[in-house]
């Protein structure tokens, strides 16, 4: 994981893990010929991990966006097949958050903790769930969640606020004279 996101603290952690991992392996098998331990950053990826995932926030839940097809995923992993890399993210947000969390700890945080509050987290009401917590869910889902347009009426404005704060932030590093 890039960046926390509240109310996901264990998922975020498990990606944090899965890049420390990476980082470990890719050390250990430095000097091993033909071997490359490349790790994949997904962003929003429209799967059924919010129908199925356990929810007791009482409102309903969708990913933010935009929304990138497992098969984006699957395409990343095929070119990292042919051409190795350290670490490469699957849908072009990806990246755009990194460089901001990088640039601007405090404002990414913002970001997100508004994209979750105003987006992930809908303005629906649900019932709790615990969803497939305690035992495997079993349903009509495979591969996609089926989330192809956004719900929210802050979904749009937030993602462009995202957008214009970054370039801006960015901008205004490379404008930096050097030391």
């Amino acid at each position: 994981a890039i960046t926390g996101q509240p109310y996901a603290s264990a998922y975020v952690a498990s990606k944090a893990a899965i890049r420390g991992l990476s980082d470990s392996v890719r050390q250990e098998v430095a000097d091993v010929p033909g071997i490359h331990v490349c790790t994949v950053l997904p962003y929003a990826i429209d799967t059924p991990i919010y129908q199925r995932a356990a929810n007791y926030s009482g409102r309903d839940a969708q990913p933010v966006f935009p929304r990138y097809s497992a098969q984006t995923v699957a395409k990343t992993v095929i070119r990292l097949v042919r051409h190795p890399r350290r670490e490469v993210y699957a849908g072009r947000t990806g990246l755009l958050a990194a460089l901001n969390k990088m640039v601007s700890p405090q404002l990414s945080d913002l970001i997100v903790r508004g994209a979750v509050n105003t987006i992930e987290l809908g303005d629906g009401e649900t019932a709790p769930s615990a969803g497939n917590a305690f035992r495997p869910v079993h349903d009509q889902w495979k591969v996609s969640g089926g989330w192809t347009v956004p719900k929210g009426r802050l979904a749009v404005p937030a993602v462009a606020v995202a957008t214009a704060a970054t370039i801006w932030l960015v901008a205004k590093l490379l404008r930096r004279p050097s030391r």
